[in-house]
């Protein structure tokens, strides 16, 4: 299972990722299970004003094993949620946060964009 957002430089200067976290949790479930992305890593590091990158997080397999057992277990389908932010800092020292938020399509099978700008921001 992957995930796929945009990270972009809103700013005037170059940038730089220095934090990131990402978490998929289940909601409404008998087995409220909470998974922190290992292993999550930017596909680029810097970033000129401006300029973005599609980023694309491959859960583990544990993750996606969960999520799949979770599912077969219970008559309704529970919910998934995958929210987390980055964080990156400019050359002039302003420090911004992307938040990344979404929910789990089981028709669909993947996780897709909720249209909140509470959950899903850039500043």
């Amino acid at each position: 299972m992957t995930l796929e957002f945009v990270i972009v430089n809103i700013g005037a200067s170059k940038a730089h990722i220095v934090e990131s976290k990402l978490t998929a949790k289940s909601v409404e479930s008998k087995n409220n299970a909470n998974f922190l992305i290992s292993g999550f890593t930017v596909n680029k590091k810097m970033f000129d004003p401006g300029e973005g990158d599609l980023q694309t997080v491959q859960l583990d397999k544990t993750c996606s094993d969960v999520i799949r057992w979770v599912r077969q277990q219970q008559s309704s389908i529970p919910s998934f949620i995958f929210g987390g932010f980055i964080k990156y800092r400019d050359d002039i020292g302003v420090l911004r946060s992307t938040g990344i938020f979404r929910k789990y399509d089981s028709k669909k099978d993947s996780f897709i964009a909720v249209d909140d700008p509470n959950c899903e921001y850039a500043d």
